[in-house]
């Protein structure tokens, strides 16, 4: 029954012919062929009826042909047609930044810099780069020609940025010549105005001063410029209140940084202490004053590092290595293994050593019979050794936690004329005060900047 089909209605059955199948063939023959005739001819407007009236409605003409496109026009820029707009040639730039670990060759081989121009790079950028001082972060952009053809590229300049000595961004750009590199510098001006910053300790000095818009360095500073009368570690207290006349510099229109504290004042428990920045216009006189020109700078520093806290004062005390009660001649900080401490003042080291007890330990000899000691250190710095001069805060070595010690911390020592003597309650001399030739002078900067931290609205 395969060219029948049947139907069963009530009792009876009815046969069909099943429908021939070759006019449907034929017609979607005839319809192919119309069409292939149609794209092989020239456009033609083709009208159907699209409701009962029979009203045509015209199809758009298809667009005129586009000229095939020649090698000429790929590659020559000056013709006018549509490929040259796609392919001029162009620069492109392209930012990195120096990974952990990474040289500048290393860095540039990392972006698929062929190593003859990473090479040229590299020679022409260490005239004026100290190549074993590149960080972590330093910026490097990559700038390329695209060839005509849209595809091919070739490294024009390599621009190097770096934070100056001045703390301003420096570019260096390296640019391709005939058979190198040729470099240039660029270092943004820095300018500088002065902003003032106050507030109130509430937990931490240094954590409030943070939260004042202060930073590390502003913090450290500040305690520089009253570290010859406030022992920061012992008698800071909650509700002190603090102010600072600072510069702030800026580069390109970004803030870098502060620069020097010109004025600063901080109560402290009801005490208000008070200090100017000045320096003379030939640099000669240069310190820190109070209002009427005395020194704030004495000989010797409160401390011998920075923001640190005291385990174990000085005086008898229980020793938590030998068990028993014994005098204790100088004061514990305690801080994290490595951190560095400095002379408190000018002297000659006489010993720079291990010993079984101190550990690795630094005595220095200074001026007026007065002789420090540090003890328990990690190491040394580089250049202390026995008959080295050394400066005011010039570091000396590291915190550890050597020789009879059960943690990190620093013990620090004084004798005067052969006695030890409590490091915190010491008398020493203040320095020279401002000459009297140029008080007139002084007195005219200091005052505006008395009437800036007088100033509550100022900020």
């Amino acid at each position: 029954m395969s060219d029948t089909r049947w139907k069963q209605k009530g009792a009876s059955i009815q046969f069909r012919k099943k429908p021939p199948r070759w006019p449907l063939v034929a017609g979607i023959l005839l319809v192919a062929a119309i069409g292939v005739a149609w794209m092989q001819s020239d456009p033609v407007e083709i009208s159907f009826s699209d409701d009962e009236s029979g009203a045509s409605v015209g199809a758009p003409a298809a667009p005129a042909a586009v000229p095939a496109a020649t090698d000429k026009d790929l590659t020559d820029p000056s013709t006018d047609g549509p490929s040259s707009a796609l392919f001029k040639p162009f620069s492109i730039r392209e930012s990195d930044r120096v990974r952990s670990g990474e040289t500048l060759f290393s860095a540039m081989a990392r972006r698929h810099i062929a190593r003859t121009d990473a090479n040229l790079v590299v020679d022409s950028l260490k005239k004026l780069v100290n190549l074993r001082a590149v960080r972590q972060g330093d910026a490097l952009i990559y700038e390329y020609r695209v060839a005509d053809n849209g595809v091919d590229q070739e490294l024009t300049a390599v621009e190097f940025v770096a934070v100056g000595s001045a703390g301003a961004p420096v570019r260096y750009r390296a640019t391709r010549g005939d058979n190198e590199f040729l470099l240039s510098r660029y270092e943004s001006d820095i300018k500088t105005s002065v902003r003032k910053l106050q507030g109130r300790v509430t937990g931490s000095l240094y954590g409030s001063m943070i939260g004042a818009g202060g930073d590390a360095s502003l913090v450290s500073r500040f305690t520089e410029f009253f570290g010859h009368q406030i022992d920061f570690y012992r008698d800071a207290q909650k509700d002190d209140a603090f102010k600072i006349l600072v510069e702030s510099r800026y580069a390109d229109g970004r803030f870098i940084g502060y620069g020097k504290v010109l004025a600063a004042e901080y109560n402290n428990a009801g005490r208000r202490y008070r200090g100017f920045y000045y320096e003379s216009e030939d640099g000669r006189i240069a310190g820190i004053y109070d209002e009427k020109g005395n020194s704030l700078v004495s000989g010797i520093l409160t401390a011998p590092m920075d923001f640190v806290r005291i385990t174990s004062k000085f005086g008898r005390r229980f020793h938590p290595v030998h068990g028993v009660v014994r005098p204790h001649n100088g004061v514990d900080y305690g801080a994290r293994a490595g951190t560095p401490f400095w002379a408190v003042a000018d002297g000659v080291v006489l010993e720079a050593r291990f010993s079984s007890s101190a550990g690795n330990m630094v005595r220095v000899q200074h001026k007026n019979g007065v002789m420090t000691e540090y003890f328990h250190a990690k190491g040394f710095a580089k250049g202390i050794h026995r008959g080295a001069r050394v400066k005011q805060k010039q570091i000396l070595g590291y915190v550890g936690s050597t020789g009879h010690s059960t943690a990190p911390h620093l013990h620090f020592g004084m004798k005067i004329n052969g006695r030890y003597t409590n490091p915190s309650k010491r008398v020493v001399p203040a320095g020279d005060p401002v000459p009297n030739r140029h008080l007139t002078v002084f007195r005219s900067k200091v005052a505006p900047m008395v009437a800036d931290l007088e100033n509550e609205s100022l900020s």
